[in-house]
C-alpha cells in the first residue's frame, strides 16, 4: 500500500519556510508502520500530462496502517502545514504482488 502526496506549490517562500516543520511530520508515518520512500523535488516527467514538482511516497504494510496515519493528528499537522503553501493531491495505491 502506497500513499502518494503531490503538493503543487503556490507560495515557494512559505513552503521553504515551513519545510523544517512538515518534513519531520511526514516522518511520523514510521510510527504507524509506514516507510517514507520519497520526499523530493527532483521529479522528471517522462511522458504524459501530470507535472508534479514535489512528491512524497510512503509505503505501508496494509490499508489499516495507512488509515491509522491518515487519521492521526501527526498527519493532520503535516497536511495543515503544507496546505499553507501548496495545493495537495493525495492518492492511495494498492500493490498486488505477482500480478
Amino acid at each position: 500500500m502506497f500513499l502518494i502526496i503531490d503538493p503543487r506549490i503556490v507560495d515557494r517562500d512559505a513552503y521553504v519556510a515551513t519545510v523544517h516543520q512538515w518534513r519531520p511530520a511526514a516522518h511520523t508515518a514510521e510510527q504507524y508502520g509506514g516507510r517514507l520512500l520519497v520526499c523530493g523535488d527532483r521529479v522528471a516527467v517522462i511522458d504524459g500530462a501530470w507535472k508534479p514538482t514535489n512528491l512524497l511516497i510512503v509505503e505501508f504494510p496494509d490499508a489499516d496502517a495507512m488509515n491509522s496515519w491518515v487519521g492521526s493528528s501527526d498527519y493532520a499537522e503535516m497536511v495543515e502545514l503544507v496546505s499553507q503553501s501548496a495545493v495537495m493531491s493525495i492518492v492511495a495505491v494498492t500493490s498486488h504482488s505477482g500480478e
